[in-house]
C-alpha cells in the first residue's frame, strides 16, 4: 500500500487532518524542505524512498509546497 500523508499531518487543501505530525499550512515546507523529509524522513516521520519513486517524491514535495502556500 502506498503511503498517506493526511494519516498524520493536517493539510487544508488537501482535506487532510491528521494529527500526529506537524500541521503542512504551518509548516509552509519549500519544495527542497518537503523533497528531503519525505525521501529521508525527519524526527518520527520515517522515510519514503524505498516506498515511493523518485518522480512520485518529486510530485508530492512539489504539491505539499504549493498547497501549503510556498
Amino acid at each position: 500500500p502506498q503511503p498517506s500523508c493526511a494519516l498524520c499531518h493536517p493539510l487544508t487543501a488537501a482535506g487532510a487532518a491528521g494529527k500526529l505530525g506537524p500541521s503542512l499550512d504551518e509548516l509552509k515546507p519549500d519544495p527542497a524542505r518537503a523533497l528531503e523529509a519525505i525521501r529521508k524522513g525527519v524526527g518520527a516521520m520515517p522515510p519514503f524512498a524505498d516506498k515511493l519513486t523518485p518522480e512520485q517524491i518529486e510530485a508530492v514535495a512539489a504539491y505539499v509546497a504549493k498547497a501549503a502556500g510556498q
